[in-house]
């Protein structure tokens, strides 16, 4: 599998949506140099998503730096494609300084719920590295773990989804016929009705359930595969570089 140049080729045919910083406030919804801000829904239910579209958006028109900060943020919320992206960009040294052991431990976290795709990426990756860099790429991979392993971001993802959907079907005008989702420029919005200002006809492009099972399928696609705890397994026996 050839691994050059595929990030470009990915940024274009994937695409996802808070970013996290101590205690995961959303990053800005419309940030400098963006035509279209991305769904400022997603930084509330699904900040994964939101934040792999800002470093998408953001790699593309050559924000190279604030790409990878977006990405990381991506990946801490259990976004596989975020995960799978930073290993493209560092095993191949994409407008970075070229790194194929962190490039090598981003693929394992990437690959971790065993879908074909990324651990047949990985297996690629394996067979372009040394014995030092597989032990290196180990360490490496231990000490993300803390941050970006399912059993940790996937959880984290969930349960800020879980939290916000009580949120959304707890307010007091959810099911009465009062307008709390609609669709803003082609994009899912929330509109509180307790909030001054906020729409209050009755919902004619989409309805609160309705809103709410596209926000829960969005959610599944993005988890997909979390419950069934896949195990990569280790690189190679630990060892400190």
């Amino acid at each position: 599998m050839r691994l050059r140049g595929l990030v470009t080729g990915l940024m274009l045919a994937v695409w996802g949506m808070q970013a996290i910083a101590q205690e995961f406030v959303p990053a800005p919804v419309t940030a400098a140099g963006y035509d279209t801000p991305c769904d400022p829904l997603m930084a509330r239910f699904l900040p994964g998503e939101f934040n792999y579209c800002l470093g998408r958006r953001a790699w593309l028109r050559g924000r190279y730096e604030y790409a990878i900060e977006m990405l990381e943020l991506s990946a801490a919320w259990g976004s596989k494609p975020a995960q799978q992206l930073l290993g493209l960009i560092y095993f191949n040294g994409e407008n970075v300084e070229q790194d194929r052991p962190l490039g090598l431990a981003w693929f394992s976290l990437s690959a971790e719920r065993g879908d074909s795709w990324r651990t047949g990426l990985l297996r690629s990756a394996l067979q372009k590295v040394s014995p030092e860099e597989k032990r290196e790429a180990e360490w490496i991979r231990q000490g993300l773990k803390a941050r970006y392993a399912d059993e940790v971001a996937a959880k984290r993802a969930d349960v800020r989804f879980q939290r916000e959907m009580n949120r959304f079907r707890g307010n007091p005008a959810y099911g009465t016929g009062t307008c709390l989702g609609s669709t803003v420029a082609g994009q899912l919005a929330i509109h509180s009705a307790l909030t001054p200002g906020s729409m209050t006809t009755g919902c004619s492009l989409m309805g609160e359930e309705r809103m709410a099972q596209s926000l829960e399928e969005r959610r599944d696609h993005l988890l997909l595969g979390w419950k069934g705890k896949v195990e990569v397994g280790p690189l190679e026996p630990v060892e400190k570089p």
